[in-house]
């Protein structure tokens, strides 16, 4: 359902949306449903489906993971992790949400799947199945590859279900700042900083 609020402001994103959690109403559309590269938003995805594996027991928050080479080399944002260490999957969650590290996911998703262009293929067919239908998902940490895209609607519809199907989790995306190998590292959530609840 949408609002039927007038508003009259400017808005300096491309795409944009803000709805409201408990009745999914609209409240503000900014062509929401115009496909759009999710950047670093794929790691709610990421997220999700390693929650779902460990609620189904293929691992487990404390399961030791070994970062690979490949996972070590992924460029952008980084947990800072060495190759050859072995890192608990909390901890891995926690460098991919907190600190947004491609790194984290990349070595998440290859260490359940087998490879991470196997973990992107279950997540978009988890995503469509939570109803996000305009969304393509090839890598796990939201690198910009041709062929992966989104939307805010989509985003919105697979963070409403990460909250709800997983509430206890959802609580990292809150934390505000995480150590690993001595490197603290702060949330890149601004908003959680803007002191709005």
């Amino acid at each position: 359902p949408y609002s039927s609020l007038p508003l009259d402001i400017e808005i300096l994103a491309s795409q944009a949306l803000v709805m409201d959690a408990q009745t999914e109403t609209v409240l503000l559309d900014a062509k929401a449903q115009e496909t759009m590269h999710p950047s670093s938003m794929t790691k709610i995805m990421t997220a999700y489906l390693a929650f779902k594996k460990i609620k189904e027991g293929v691992i487990t928050p404390s399961t030791l993971v070994r970062v690979t080479e490949e996972g070590w080399r992924v460029e952008g944002s980084s947990m800072f992790l060495n190759i050859n260490d072995e890192v608990p999957v909390l901890d891995l969650l926690k460098g991919l949400i907190i600190q947004s590290g491609n790194d984290a996911s990349v070595i998440l998703a290859s260490h359940i799947a087998g490879s991470e262009a196997a973990f992107a293929r279950e997540m978009t067919r988890e995503a469509r199945e939570l109803g996000a239908l305009q969304t393509t998902f090839l890598n796990a940490s939201g690198l910009p590859q041709e062929g992966h895209y989104s939307t805010a609607y989509d985003l919105a519809k697979i963070s409403l279900r990460l909250m709800r199907d997983f509430p206890e989790e959802y609580k990292i995306f809150g934390e505000k700042e995480f150590s690993y190998g001595n490197i603290k590292q702060g949330n890149r959530n601004p908003l959680l900083y803007a002191n709005i609840g």
